[in-house]
């Protein structure tokens, strides 16, 4: 997976960079650096924050929009704008709210074509919980999360159990 995470403030953007070690990460510092490898680049995820100097961030998720309607994108910010936003972003989080930011972000970029309990398995799937412990935790069988298993399996064209935990999303 490809990030790019656009945001003024240095720490912040290395916070939310870390966050992501595993995947390819770019960091913008405005919204034309946003703009420029967005083109460039085309992420499969965007996440920004609103106001930075020059460009602002929802200026230039509008001239993303224009032109891409798919691209994840998550607003990350100290001002609540949320509404105004609404139809050009999928997510949108407080600074003071990046604790659950990680599990937001799996639950919001996992393949669009699995059912909701297919994604309620696999984001717990990536968090290292057995089947077991799946099933209790949503009080269903374990043979029906291994069958919601196989069918995330044949969606993603994998054959085994190791390779679908080693898909990093």
């Amino acid at each position: 997976m490809k990030f790019l995470i656009a945001e003024d403030e240095k720490e912040t953007r290395l916070l939310l960079s870390e966050i992501y070690l595993s995947h390819t990460v770019l960091q913008a510092k405005n919204g034309e650096e946003l703009l420029y490898l967005y083109r460039r680049e085309k992420p499969d995820l965007i996440i920004t924050d609103l106001d930075m100097p020059g460009m602002t961030g929802d200026q230039a998720i509008r001239e993303i929009r224009y032109s891409d309607k798919k691209t994840p994108i998550v607003v990350v910010s100290n001002y609540d704008r949320e509404e105004e936003l609404k139809g050009y972003i999928q997510l949108y989080v407080k600074k003071t709210e990046l604790s659950g930011f990680s599990r937001k972000i799996s639950e919001l970029i996992v393949r669009p074509d699995f059912t909701k309990r297919q994604k309620e398995i696999f984001v717990l799937l990536k968090e290292g919980k057995t089947s077991a412990e799946i099933a209790e935790q949503l009080f269903i069988s374990q043979r029906t999360v291994e069958n919601h298993r196989q069918a995330i399996r044949n969606l993603l064209g994998i054959e085994n159990r190791k390779s679908l935990l080693s898909i990093n999303i």
